[in-house]
């Protein structure tokens, strides 16, 4: 038996580093013939074609990037990939795709169809980052940031401005729970190519699958914040002929609901915590400081009613407003409240607390 035993370990070890040989090559091999496609770009054409495009990463050896792209115009999405394919000196797979574009003539016409296509591929998780593109979705991806993967370039832009606070969060998994869910519409960054860069200017609100409205960057933060979004970059307000940089520490927000068996009324409680780090006065003064809360009280109360209004015209719900209600009502019937959400009166009741100053010098 021990004779044995000292037989099996080498011829053990022998088996053991002829698997990895063979197997180390295997995935050499398959790592060599494919193409790791890192974003992807829907353009609108006509009612029957759009235009694909898609972007790889080639790692070159001094460790710099280049990035290509693949452009195809096709009638659907499967018939590009492949057409895409065909293209490629390799062969493409969406395990690493980061982000997917679509120009806002693409989004107003419906996105579900491609973003079936994304959600059935199995290579592609849900935290996949979406973006509405103001202008060619072809041209953003067309266009070089330095020696950076396009693709991992736009959605660590999308990663960042989530975290900070200045939009909501804008992956395919929320996309996807938005629009599933009854009394909630879903929204997307909107993006725009400037001089080069890629700038955030709003966000792209949509009713079902259709983008419907454009809601500008100088309302973001009151949209954020009717959406529960707690903190916030920064902002400025203006008192007199004064102006005012803040930030939003925290932001809280309840939502009241009566009447939920007749027509539902709305209340909306914000609770915002900011603190002031600039003041374009010489000294700042407590007046100040009351000032700039009464200030951005009235701004969120006042841009506030105006977007719901607006959604409520639209048809849209993107604060979730429905769901809520749903939530609190027994028997709730979807029906029912798509013909009072139009009459529903919403009001809002924000509370602002000026915590910290920033400013050198200070309170006088």
């Amino acid at each position: 038996m021990k004779q044995w035993i000292k037989w099996m370990k080498p011829i053990t070890l022998v088996v053991i580093s002829i698997c990895i040989i063979i197997f180390g090559n295997v995935t050499k091999n398959v790592l060599d013939e494919i193409q790791l496609v890192t974003a992807v770009g829907y353009d609108y054409i006509d009612e029957q074609t759009s235009t694909v495009t898609e972007v790889t990463p080639i790692f070159r050896s001094d460790a710099s990037i280049e990035n290509k792209t693949l452009s195809i115009t096709a009638n659907l999405g499967k018939e590009a990939l492949i057409a895409l394919n065909r293209q490629s000196s390799a062969n493409l797979a969406n395990a690493k795709l980061e982000v997917a574009l679509f120009n806002k003539e693409m989004a107003k016409r419906g996105i579900l169809h491609m973003i079936d296509i994304l959600h059935r591929d199995p290579n592609i998780g849900t935290s996949l980052s979406l973006a509405v593109t103001d202008g060619a979705t072809k041209k953003i991806l067309n266009q070089s940031f330095g020696t950076r993967d396009t693709g991992h370039y736009i959605a660590s832009l999308l990663e960042h401005n989530t975290q900070n606070g200045s939009i909501p969060n804008n992956s395919l998994h929320y996309f996807l729970s938005a629009y599933y869910t009854k009394g909630k519409d879903p929204f997307l960054p909107l993006l725009k190519l400037t001089d080069g860069e890629i700038t955030l200017t709003g966000l792209a609100l949509f009713k079902k699958d259709r983008m419907v409205f454009q809601l500008d960057r100088s309302h973001l933060f009151t949209f954020n914040t009717l959406y529960g979004k707690n903190r916030f970059p920064g902002m400025k307000v203006q008192i007199g002929d004064k102006f005012v940089a803040m930030r939003v520490i925290t932001s809280n927000r309840r939502i009241s609901i009566r009447n939920t068996q007749t027509t539902p009324e709305i209340t909306i409680y914000l609770n915002i915590r900011a603190s002031i780090s600039e003041f374009s006065g010489k000294h700042l003064k407590p007046q100040h400081v009351s000032q700039t809360e009464h200030a951005l009280k009235k701004q969120v109360s006042q841009q506030g009613h105006q977007l719901i209004r607006k959604f409520q015209q639209l048809g849209i719900d993107p604060l979730g407003l429905g769901d809520h209600v749903r939530s609190h009502t027994r028997n709730w019937d979807f029906k029912t409240w798509q013909k009072q959400y139009p009459r529903v009166k919403v009001r809002i009741v924000p509370r602002v607390n000026i915590v910290e100053i920033g400013v050198v010098d200070g309170l006088d």
